[in-house]
């Protein structure tokens, strides 16, 4: 298993960051390779990959969620992935997400001889995605 951690400081209320990272059938907005995640319960869900190539499927549990301070999870099979995303209010209107992934690069991008890199890259990519779509959605709300 691989680790990945990477930070990045949005613009935009904690509160606004938590209620947009529960919304899971939101991830391919700006998830790398996510096509779908549908809400099974208030603890699970599945989704529906793009991994390699391959439309790859997997459930998922909620193993943590607290309030503006972390949402995390983990598939309930293979392909082996869990990720935790702690928040950190540093201002009114800015905090910061720290991502964690842990993951069987090699079985998720088998194909792809440098797929730890990659999985890296993917990692810090959606990151931007996200403070791109929240920072986005949050301006349109204060716009309305």
């Amino acid at each position: 298993m691989s680790r990945f951690r990477e930070t990045i400081e949005v613009g935009v209320p904690v509160r606004a960051a938590y209620e947009q990272l529960t919304q899971f059938e939101s991830y391919p907005q700006f998830m790398t390779g996510v096509k779908q995640v549908i809400q099974l319960s208030d603890t699970e869900t599945h989704w529906v990959m793009d991994l390699d190539g391959q439309n790859r499927e997997f459930d998922a549990r909620l193993t943590e969620c607290r309030p503006d301070q972390k949402v995390a999870w983990q598939s309930t099979g293979a392909p082996l992935l869990a990720e935790a995303i702690t928040l950190k209010q540093v201002a009114p209107d800015r905090c910061q997400i720290i991502a964690e992934l842990e993951a069987d690069a090699m079985a998720l991008l088998p194909s792809d001889a440098h797929a730890q890199e990659s999985l890296g890259r993917r990692l810090k990519a959606d990151l931007h995605q996200f403070k791109n779509y929240i920072e986005q959605q949050v301006g349109t709300q204060h716009a309305l």
